[in-house]
């Protein structure tokens, strides 16, 4: 069993997560360049949307940067994402010049994500103080010191619980050949689904170290899942596996979590789902909760809660499926 400290940290020094993430982050910060120039033209019906897309944009970089311990990186993803966030609440107006501020920050972050070996030795105090609209006296990025060793992210104590396992799978009928073939003859986008043998579980998220880093976790507890990057793969590889169990960011591109749940439970209405999300409130776990959702968990390097609850949802569902058979047979 992987003491979960000691995971979390692996992920942060592994050269394959971080290339991951810079590749990921340069791509993402080009396309929120390109959304904000379009922003000041885009028609009133549409603004919101392109606001919304580039919001996610950053709250992607902001959650990756943490699981990869880039702190500096992603702090300055935070403050720009206040300021969109304020925006789409209607708090701020993005005038001309938050444009330009945001541009300017866009450039501080794409430098630190490009040195992301030294990110952690730069003050971006500087940076954070110009996106703000406050005084500075000196550039926002003062020249690249000595580097020094990144700050560890957090570690958590307790280490993850031993599962429950779970029940065998019921056999696939004959006719519907393997899973692997299935996937390798589709001309869907499923270029992310790691499939195997009959997995119960799915992770449905846009952000792929996230995705990997949760299946690892669950894959470590005894629990091997799929993982798809939107809501249209999801239904999709729902209709051939039927799973007991999807994991489900709220915010997807295209569909969202929530739209998600009723059409998962018209094709299973068993299934368990679990919402996830980078910034809880009320709101957005009532709905969770009214529709259909068991669980709602904060985006977090600890994943004991998350292991917990698929746990109790398979177990869940191991109890339901011989009573429903029973009540079939009558």
């Amino acid at each position: 069993m992987i003491a979960l400290e000691d995971s979390v940290d692996e992920f942060a020094k592994d050269p394959e997560f971080v290339a991951m993430f810079v590749n990921k982050a340069n791509q993402l910060i080009s396309k929120v360049e390109e959304d904000l120039a379009a922003l000041e033209d885009c028609p009133p019906r549409k603004r919101g949307e392109l606001l919304n897309q580039i919001f996610r944009s950053v709250h992607t970089i902001k959650g990756e940067a943490g699981f990869v311990a880039m702190q500096n990186i992603g702090r300055l993803a935070h403050c720009i994402e206040n300021i969109l966030d304020r925006a789409r609440e209607f708090e701020i107006d993005l005038t001309h010049e938050i444009v330009m501020r945001l541009m300017a920050s866009l450039d501080v972050l794409r430098d630190l994500v490009g040195h992301v070996d030294t990110s952690e030795s730069i003050d971006i105090s500087h940076a954070l103080a110009a996106l703000e609209g406050r005084e500075v006296s000196s550039p926002a990025i003062a020249p690249t010191p000595a580097p020094v060793a990144a700050t560890p992210p957090v570690a958590v104590a307790s280490p993850i619980v031993e599962p429950v396992q779970p029940a065998a799978a019921q056999p696939q009928p004959a006719s519907t050949g393997p899973v692997a073939s299935t996937a390798a003859n589709t001309t869907e986008p499923v270029a992310a689904v790691r499939q195997t043998a009959r997995k119960r579980t799915l992770i449905v998220d846009d952000e792929p170290i996230i995705t990997r880093i949760a299946a690892q976790q669950l894959a470590a507890a005894g629990i091997p899942a799929d993982e798809v990057a939107s809501a249209e793969e999801a239904l999709n590889l729902m209709r051939r596996n039927l799973y007991n169990v999807v994991v489900c960011d709220i915010d997807l591109p295209g569909m969202s979590g929530l739209e998600l749940i009723p059409k998962l439970k018209e094709i299973s209405p068993l299934v368990q789902v679990v919402m996830l999300t980078g910034k809880p409130n009320f709101a957005t776990v009532l709905n969770s909760l009214t529709s259909g959702a068991i669980d709602f968990l904060p985006k977090t390097q600890d994943y004991k809660p998350l292991i917990e609850s698929v746990q109790h949802a398979l177990s869940r569902v191991d109890r339901w499926v011989p009573l429903m058979r029973s009540r079939r047979e009558r």
